[in-house]
Formats: C-alpha cells, structure tokens, sequence
C-alpha cells in the first residue's frame, strides 16, 4: 500500500454503471458559502494579502542587504544571531500568510470543500506556516533569556546547527500526517482547511503541543524572565556615572536590544490565542461559530503584517550601520 494514496482514487467514487464521478467531501464542508463566511473570508483574504506583500517585500529587501552588506553595515548581519532568528521567522509567516489568500480561491467557488487540491495546500500552508512561526517565536525567547540571564553568546556552530534544525522538525511535523493518512488529513476545519476533526489526536501531536509551549503563556513567562534577568544584572554591579564602563555599556545595549525581542512572543500569542482557545474548545464539542473561526483567522494571517512592523521599529537595535 503505497504512503500517498492516488489523488484521484481518493477524491472519486464511481457509480453502479462506472459512466460518472463524483467527488467525496467531508462533512465539514460548505456548498455553498453562508454570506456571513463568506464576508469572513474576504477579511482573512485581505489581511493575508497585506501580510504576504509586506513579508515578501521585506524578506526581499534583507536578502539584497545580505548579499551587499559591506555598504550598509560594519559587520554581515547573516551572522547575527537576532537578525537570523527574525529573518526565519518572516519566512515562517509568509508561507502562514501566504494560506489566507486561497480564501479568495473558495469565494471564487462560492464553496469550501475538500479534500481538494486546494484544500490540501491550505491545510499545508497552515500547518507548517503556524508550526514554524511558533517555533521561531519560542526561539526568539529562548535565546532572549540566554542573553539576558546567562549573559552568553551561543557558538555559531551551534546556533546555525539549531537553525537547520527547526525547519527540518517543521517539514517533518508537517509531513508526518499526510504520509500517514493520504490527502484527506486536510480537510475542511472552520473557515479554512486544516487537520479533520476525526485526526484530534494528530493535532494535538503534530501541532499544539510543540507550537503551544510559547502559547502556554509567553507573554507572561518570558517577561517574567527578563525581569529576573534584568534585576540580576542591574543589581549585581553598580557603575559609576563618572567612570565609562565599555562592559556596562555593552551590557546596557544587550538590556535594549533583549526588551524589543521580547514583543515577539507577546505578539504572537496575542494573535494566535484565540485560534487556540477555539480549537481546544471544539475537541471539547464546544464548536465556536464560523464567525469566531474568521476572526481568530484574520488576527493570524495579520502575523506576518505584524512581524514586518515590529522588525522595521527594532531593526536600528539589531544591526549597527556603517558609520560617518
């Protein structure tokens, strides 16, 4: 039995004179579209596309500054660590944001089915879009910590290995269900398609319990963590305003730099907690409406939107220009 089922075997069933096919569709489907998920749609569409422009736009802009570093920067910024962190995490969101926009594609249809082509490459895009971006959110933070409370550079042998390793856990996160289950694991799940209903367990394997760890309260863990942090370092050495301390001041740029990182968690969690909520909800058959579906969307697709945002305002703390 081979790991992928044929597509068309699966999408198909003939009838009793073998003249005609039909497509099979979950349960979950909708044909047509309510006109309140619909208008949902076109909102998590729209945002989705503010936040695929604005990431790729960005993700282009700092590639060409990579290749061409020397007539911005002192240093390459590829090999800073922050810089790289946030730079994968654009990726992450671009592939997250880059889902939203097949909501046009069901509009176009004025239906929501699957499984699909189409609905198998939404449920992808999202899955591995929000996995990663959960990943790198929860690396962010741990490596936040590090500077802050361990006051420690990681090798950059290590750290690039850990780099590598994130995306390929991610592919393999992503993979796992598909090759286990055929082209039917993504279905429709809302107002979008993701992992089905009957799949709880693979949800809750494949999906929440890795990218939730920062979801079971970044916001509130990290930062209690940069304070612990902060009163370690402000309390253990006591400088002068008369002396100029080149540690302190290092020290001081690390404090700022490890205080605007510290809003990528928070960010995230703020725009993907609902979702969260929601999901967990149903597995308890608490199903929440579509419209609630369309909302917990559109503040996850306005991710990548976020991120660029946040990136513009901290980039000046992550990479020192070329001076005079």
């Amino acid at each position: 039995m081979p790991l992928l089922p044929d597509v068309a075997s699966f999408l198909t069933t003939r009838s009793s004179t073998g003249s005609h096919s039909q497509p099979v569709y979950a349960s979950t489907s909708f044909d047509p579209l309510p006109a309140g998920l619909k208008s949902g749609m076109a909102a998590m569409g729209t945002i989705g596309l503010i936040s695929v422009t604005t990431t790729l736009t960005l993700l282009g802009f700092i590639t060409y500054r990579m290749i061409y570093w020397r007539r911005f920067y002192e240093h390459p910024i590829a090999t800073n660590q922050i810089f790289v962190l946030i730079y994968n995490l654009l990726l992450a969101d671009f592939q997250q944001a880059l889902s939203f926009l097949l909501a046009f594609h069901w509009i176009s249809q004025d239906k929501l089915v699957g499984p699909s082509a189409a609905c198998f490459a939404q449920g992808w895009l999202i899955q591995i879009g929000d996995l990663s971006s959960g990943l790198w959110v929860l690396a962010i933070a741990i490596h936040t910590f590090i500077n802050i409370v361990g006051q420690k550079q990681i090798p950059a042998a290590a750290f690039f290995t850990a780099v590598a390793g994130i995306w390929v856990f991610a592919i393999t996160m992503t993979i796992i269900g598909p090759a286990s289950h055929g082209i039917g694991f993504f279905v429709p799940a809302g107002a979008w398609c993701w992992i089905g209903d009957e799949h709880e367990k693979d949800r809750l394997t494949l999906h929440y319990v890795v990218p939730n760890g920062p979801n079971q309260n970044p916001s509130t863990d990290r930062s209690n963590e940069f304070t612990k942090g902060h009163k370690a370092l402000t309390t253990t050495t006591v400088v002068s305003q008369a002396v100029r301390d080149p540690f302190a001041v290092s020290r001081n740029r690390i404090m700022r730099t490890a205080g605007y990182m510290v809003v990528y968690p928070c960010a995230y969690v703020a725009l993907t907690l609902p979702l969260a909520v929601g999901r967990v909800s149903a597995m308890a058959h608490k199903n929440p409406s579509p419209t609630f579906y369309c909302v917990a969307g559109a503040l996850m697709a306005a991710c990548g939107a976020v991120d660029v945002a946040l990136y513009i305002y901290t980039r000046s703390r992550c990479c020192k220009p070329v001076s005079g």
